[in-house]
């Protein structure tokens, strides 16, 4: 398992950054998550430091939030992932309590949701920017953990993933005899893969980015486990129809397919140690994306509505409704693949693709899309 990111000294927010926080913001208008909550999925020793929050939330005019460690004997840390995450998921989920749940055992991701199910008061949001290649795992393993990511999605609870900072390659760049390799957990069925993008330019059109491109390092592709499920049919359907296609033998088109959805996700400012990094990946892309969908839930809790739980069903949805309406169609770029086919696997083209998915979101749009939202279609 593995958190890839990288990192430099950064001043300053970029625009497509400050924008998002900004277009939350505004929608959210002041909402006070008394009846929400979220959170962040910690592994690896990765541990995060108050006074750094602290010093994040002073310095971009942050609400404080209520952040809680999970269990509690977790020490105060400097690790870059997890100062990350807990940094964006409060900006963008502003007000809303916040738990860190940290594990250190090799099972990872089944003791993480054997935890959620135990809680008397489970997040309704958790966001998790780790994983590991499906072929470097068991398919029993994987199955066993699809089976529970299933059951805590019937809990109503929203389970994100960072689909990886490695194109359709592994962590290191490589591919499995020719192969693909998919990320894990991204690539279960229930849960929602966030995808990277860069670049784009802002307008004053309600989150509309024109020029955005697909992120190199992105994850995406299909599963060799996991089949596609039927709320992504039509979308990917149209994506399968094209001629312009990597060789078959390197993917299972019949898979899981990811991203579901992608944000920016190069250049984060991160306060660690005091100090400010930019720090680019999926890692950051995931944890801005989860707190959107909690000020989302937010909302709706307080109109006596229940939580978007497993929330992919209703992006494709919406998606199929007026995709230009809810998303901005990402057209530029393409992710890594194989030396063997010179870096690059997959391109972006109109509608769905496998390198950022059904585009960005265009927030204030999504946001009155998934509050009004009755019931998904599943």
């Amino acid at each position: 398992m593995h958190s890839a990111m990288q990192t430099r000294k950064q001043r300053g927010v970029p625009v497509g950054v400050a924008q998002v926080v900004l277009d939350v913001k505004d929608v959210k208008g002041g909402q006070v998550g008394s009846l929400n909550g979220h959170a962040v999925a910690s592994f690896l020793t990765q541990w995060y430091n108050d006074d750094d929050i602290h010093q994040f939330w002073d310095d971009f005019h942050i609400n404080y939030t209520s952040v809680v460690r999970y269990p509690p004997w977790q020490f105060p840390g400097d690790g870059t992932e997890a100062e990350l995450d807990v940094q964006y998921l409060t900006a963008i989920g502003e007000k809303i309590p916040t738990i860190v749940m940290d594990v250190e055992d090799n099972l990872y991701f089944l003791t993480l949701l054997q935890q959620i199910g135990d809680m008397e008061n489970p997040p309704r949001v958790v966001s998790m920017s780790y994983g590991g290649g499906e072929q470097y795992n068991t398919i029993v393993y994987c199955g066993r953990a699809n089976i529970e990511f299933a059951k805590v999605a019937l809990m109503g609870i929203s389970f994100l993933a960072s689909s990886g900072d490695s194109g359709a390659t592994d962590s290191h760049g490589w591919c499995d005899d020719g192969r693909y390799v998919p990320n894990f957990p991204a690539s279960s069925m229930f849960v929602t893969a966030v995808g990277g993008i860069e670049g784009g330019e802002y307008t004053d059109d309600v989150s509309d980015f024109t020029h955005e491109k697909a992120w190199y390092y992105g994850g995406g592709g299909f599963s060799w486990f996991f089949p596609r499920p039927k709320w992504q049919d039509l979308a990917v359907g149209r994506y399968l129809n094209l001629s312009s296609l990597p060789m078959q033998f390197r993917w299972n088109r019949d898979g899981k397919a990811m991203p579901d959805i992608s944000l920016q996700a190069v250049d984060y400012a991160v306060c660690i140690d005091g100090q400010y990094y930019a720090v680019s990946g999926t890692s950051a892309s995931c944890p801005t994306f989860a707190g959107m969908i909690s000020t989302i839930n937010d909302y709706r809790l307080a109109r006596g509505k229940p939580p978007l739980g497993f929330v992919s069903p209703a992006l494709y949805y919406l998606f199929e409704q007026d995709p230009d309406y809810y998303f901005n169609d990402v057209v530029e770029g393409h992710i890594e693949g194989c030396i063997d086919e010179g870096g690059v696997s997959f391109h972006t083209t109109p509608g769905w693709d496998a390198c950022a998915g059904l585009g960005s979101p265009k927030f204030s749009r999504l946001f009155e899309g998934l509050v009004d939202l009755v019931a998904s279609s599943d």
